[in-house]
């Protein structure tokens, strides 16, 4: 189990939604963009996150947290379940969207820091 809990954070979120509505539309299913930018780039538009960083995806639906978070926990993918069990994470970021292949996706983003930008900060911004 974790010591403490995760840490919210906006700029990742951001960075997942980017993921998740470019994959969502394009019908992919891996971390690289259809402009092939990776989770490291992503996260990167949003801050600064150093190297210890990771993404995780999950497909289908519904999208409710409880599915999402026992779909994430039965996949038989060993490098999924390091990355969601690892303790070294302090902050993450999650996104939801339709995918025009799995009915529904999801992108979580950890990170060990992470610093928001003022771009994170414009974005949300112009969201609300």
């Amino acid at each position: 189990m974790r010591d403490s809990p995760l840490k919210w954070s906006d700029g990742l979120a951001l960075a997942a939604r980017d993921h998740c509505k470019d994959a969502g539309s394009n019908g992919l299913d891996g971390t690289i963009g259809s402009d092939m930018s990776s989770s490291f780039d992503r996260i990167n538009r949003y801050g600064k996150a150093g190297w210890y960083r990771a993404e995780s995806l999950t497909f289908g639906g519904p999208p409710t947290s409880k599915a999402i978070i026992e779909h994430l926990r039965t996949q038989n993918v060993q490098k999924t379940k390091k990355i969601m069990l690892n303790r070294g994470w302090q902050y993450t970021g999650i996104a939801t969207c339709e995918h025009s292949v799995h009915d529904y996706m999801t992108s979580i983003i950890y990170a060990r820091d992470f610093q928001q930008n003022y771009i994170a900060t414009e974005t949300l911004m112009k969201l609300k």
